[in-house]
């Protein structure tokens, strides 16, 4: 099973750490040529969560074929400002039977979408797609403390299939088919807890 993660950031790397442990191959995509290198040498994120070593089937690339390459799921962990020029980018490179797994929370400033928007005016087409949110901290991923997420898809087989691809002994996967309550309760957490 391999999985590309697009995105370098903290919570990046910290759901690359999750999906390390049920699946064979993690490739993150970044454009930073000095995260890709500390991560395959180092094993180490560089610019984020550097106090952390990262497993060994995780490595970097700044190559989008190369991580999309026999890809199984694709990982979105873009800030939402930035997604839709990102994607539409790599439109003709994201394999279009392949789920996009989304953790980007949070309204577009300008026009108000949802990433459930975002995401198929970007690539120019429906595409199979999941979303990911919760109470979780990329810390507390990093060091397995014990939280949970849902898992929002239309689809079921997706929600099932991404829940086996996460659970672990500290982490729980609730499903629901509620995409729009997902994203929007995500945004809204974000704010709540900005304003605390």
């Amino acid at each position: 099973m391999k999985i590309a993660v697009l995105g370098g950031g903290s919570f990046a790397t910290a759901l690359a750490f999750v999906f390390s442990k049920n699946c064979d191959e993690i490739v993150m995509l970044s454009r930073n040529p000095d995260v890709c290198r500390s991560i395959n040498e180092d094993h180490r994120n560089s610019k984020y969560l550097k106090e952390f070593t990262l497993p060994q089937n995780i490595r970097a690339t700044s190559d989008a074929s190369d991580a999309f390459r026999n890809v199984n799921f694709i990982v979105h962990s873009i800030p939402v400002q930035a997604s839709f020029e990102y994607l539409a980018n790599l439109s003709t490179q994201i394999p279009s039977d392949v789920p996009i797994i989304s953790s980007s929370k949070g309204l577009h400033a300008t026009t108000l979408e949802l990433m459930s928007d975002i995401i198929p005016k970007a690539l120019g087409r429906n595409h199979p797609t999941a979303f990911v949110s919760g109470p979780s901290f990329a810390k507390e991923l990093m060091n397995s403390c014990h939280t949970a997420i849902v898992v929002a898809s239309v689809s079921e087989k997706i929600r099932d299939d991404v829940i086996k691809l996460m659970v672990s002994p500290s982490l729980r996967v609730y499903p629901t088919s509620d995409v729009i309550g997902v994203e929007v309760g995500g945004a809204l957490k974000n704010v709540l807890a900005s304003g605390g």
